[in-house]
């Protein structure tokens, strides 16, 4: 799972089976011996699911944090601390029972976490097969043909891909 104990728990099966089908999905350019180095399809997937993290916690945020104060106003959370209480209701978003009441209550919230979640799949599939497939062509323009290292490192930002090479580093 590739979720920390925040308000993405509440999307864990969702974004679990979104990591499943990007596993998938990058295991043929993944395998594929004419591109760069690529790490393994776990790397991958974390590198690209940094990509999705900040949109998903966007959009759950607002609502998980008036369902905490809700639980805090109705003296449901346990601990000591704010840190404790908090941590609790993180936790309860684990269980299936909560998040199906909350399914129920915000129909449209996980809609468009699952929309998100499949525009990212594909947009990281497409992504690593494009440079899979233009490999040659990149080497040979901004590497004079030679390998220019692994790749370690995929930002994303808006419509921006940046794919960073160990040696020289050079975004693409």
């Amino acid at each position: 799972m590739m979720t920390p104990p925040t308000f993405l728990a509440v999307l864990a099966p969702d974004i679990d089976a979104a990591c499943a089908r990007l596993r998938a999905g990058l295991a043929p350019a993944a395998t594929r011996g004419d591109g760069p180095t690529l790490p393994g399809v776990e790397a991958l997937v974390a590198m690209l699911f940094e990509g999705v993290r900040r949109p998903l916690e966007r959009g759950v945020t607002p609502t998980l944090a008036l369902e905490l104060n809700v639980a805090r106003l109705r003296g449901e959370l346990r601990g000591d601390t704010p840190e404790a209480r908090y941590a609790d209701y993180v936790n309860r978003l684990a269980d299936p029972v909560v998040v199906a009441d909350l399914r129920e209550e915000y129909p449209a919230l996980f809609e468009l976490a699952a929309r998100r979640l499949a525009m990212w799949v594909e947009a990281g599939v497409e992504l690593i097969a494009r440079l899979v497939d233009d490999w040659p062509a990149l080497r040979d323009a901004f590497f004079a043909g030679q390998s220019p290292g692994a790749l370690h490192d995929i930002r994303w930002a808006q419509r921006l891909s940046l794919i960073h090479i160990s040696e020289p580093t050079r975004p693409y």
